[in-house]
């Protein structure tokens, strides 16, 4: 999501633009903001996980979780679709998704804490935040792949979205 964000709400803010002759120049945030914005929203998120740990279960919790940044990314693509309120809904589809992940993260940290023995849980601990800095790696090679087949962001947030439902 902090890779492809800005480039979205770039691709967004021309297409404002072009529809409108860029007359509506100072009603939306800029990218820039809106990247921020929902970079800022990851705090609440860790919030959020706190409260979700203490009143529901933990697959529970992830599950409700996973599926609320699977719902955002894939709002995120029907949001940019619109002709109307195109830049409200995708920026609040990205600060819900933002706030999701950062619970997400937490929660799944707790759950490995608390499901596997200290012996399994360093290794596996390890393991995943390979995969975590693998997928930072692969990232950006595959939204630009997808950029640049499609010309536009918008399908990399359909994968996402694919991927946090599965």
């Amino acid at each position: 999501l902090i890779y492809i964000l800005p480039e979205t709400f770039s691709e967004m803010m021309m297409l404002l633009e072009d529809e409108t002759g860029g007359e509506q120049e100072g009603e939306h945030f800029s990218p820039a903001l809106n990247l921020m914005l929902s970079a800022v929203f990851e705090v609440p998120g860790v919030l959020l996980a706190i409260v979700l740990s203490n009143t529901v279960r933990r697959k529970m919790s992830l599950a409700i979780s996973f599926s609320v940044v699977s719902i955002s990314c894939i709002s995120l693509v029907a949001a940019s679709q619109r002709k109307t309120h195109a830049i409200v809904l995708t920026s609040l589809s990205a600060f819900s998704g933002k706030l999701f992940v950062a619970s997400v993260y937490i929660l799944c940290f707790l759950y490995v804490l608390e499901a596997y023995p200290t012996a399994m849980r360093s290794s596996g601990l390890a393991f995943c935040m390979t995969f975590g800095r693998l997928g930072a790696f692969v990232i950006p090679i595959v939204s630009e792949l997808v950029v640049h087949i499609h010309d536009s962001s918008i399908p990399v947030f359909v994968v996402l979205g694919s991927v946090a439902g599965v």
